[in-house]
């Protein structure tokens, strides 16, 4: 299966390379127009899109705006930052005939909304991603809390890749991975149950589980069983969560300008990247009520770091 994965991930890579190439055709190295799509202009989505300018810099004229703003000359490039603007940018490609030939680049957005708003063999599409890959998570744990080896996870699909992916890491780092699947949306019985058997409660990113209405939820409940939870998210470290790892937004828009850059010079990324860069966030309040003694985020990064070098990962 992994073999024949393998060549259809290629297979995508040279189908979309060939069509970037035949569109951008021989003026790729002039100044190219770039429509950069907002869902909205909160402060995260202004910050990406000011990185995404700043990598493409006079490579490209780049007219940033609301996704259902955007008008003019027929852009070489789309760049949608957040689902929202994914979303619109894909229905507009579908009706406005100008649209449909231009490669559509989606940054600021999970994995799962990409799989859940890209029909399959949609063409000329390309992401970056802000799911880390998943073994950074178990480093973070490893790295942040040495001392706790039964890692909780909180899943609602049991065949999720993440949660395989996390499994063989466990196994090589000496930690045990416990995983509980919710059930029907009770997310309470399923962390109850995690929590029995968890010294640490690991997020990962699925948005069937850490929903609005569950979060404080699970972070009140692990808090009271004296259990530090581990996130995906820096909001959840804000909202009680002992610590975070994530890409930033000015982070995840420098990658997206990266690979908006590439596709403009008549070269295909991969269909989906994950995230590169990332910052650690500590909520000292939550580590000192629960009696943890962390290192500094900067160390914690760098030992994330070391441990991905050490494994071949970086």
């Amino acid at each position: 299966m992994a073999g024949r994965a393998g060549r259809s991930s290629k297979g995508r890579r040279a189908l979309l390379l060939g069509a970037v190439s035949a569109w951008l055709g021989e003026s790729a190295w002039a100044q190219d127009g770039v429509w950069l799509a907002q869902s909205d202009t909160n402060a995260a989505n202004e910050e990406a899109a000011a990185a995404v300018r700043d990598v493409l810099g006079e490579r490209a004229a780049v007219s940033t705006a609301l996704w259902a703003a955007l008008q003019g000359a027929q852009p070489r490039l789309i760049v949608t930052l957040g689902v929202a603007a994914l979303r619109g940018m894909l229905q507009r490609r579908a009706r406005e005939p100008g649209l449909a030939n231009v490669p559509l680049l989606a940054g600021l957005v999970p994995r799962q909304a990409v799989e859940a708003e890209v029909p399959a063999g949609t063409r000329l599409f390309a992401a970056v991603v802000l799911d880390q890959p998943t073994e950074r998570y178990g480093e973070l744990v490893r790295a942040a809390l040495p001392a706790r080896r039964q890692i909780g996870v909180l899943l609602d699909d049991p065949a999720r890749r993440s949660a395989q992916v996390l499994q063989r890491w466990a196994a090589v780092a000496g930690r045990q991975l416990i995983t509980q699947v919710v059930q029907e949306g009770d997310v309470a019985e399923a962390l109850r149950r995690v929590l029995n058997q968890a010294d640490v409660l690991l997020a990962l990113p699925d948005v069937g589980v850490y929903r609005a209405d569950a979060l404080q939820n699970i972070l009140v409940g692990a808090y009271r069983r004296r259990v530090p939870v581990v996130s995906y998210a820096v909001a959840h470290a804000r909202a009680g969560a002992v610590l975070a790892l994530a890409a930033l937004p000015a982070q995840a828009g420098a990658q997206v300008g990266e690979v908006a850059r590439l596709m403009l010079s008549g070269r295909a990324p991969a269909p989906l990247t994950l995230a590169r860069d990332f910052t650690v966030v500590v909520n000292e309040g939550v580590a000192r009520s629960l009696d943890l003694v962390l290192p500094t985020p900067e160390e914690i990064a760098a030992a994330v770091r070391t441990a991905e070098r050490q494994e071949g990962r970086a």
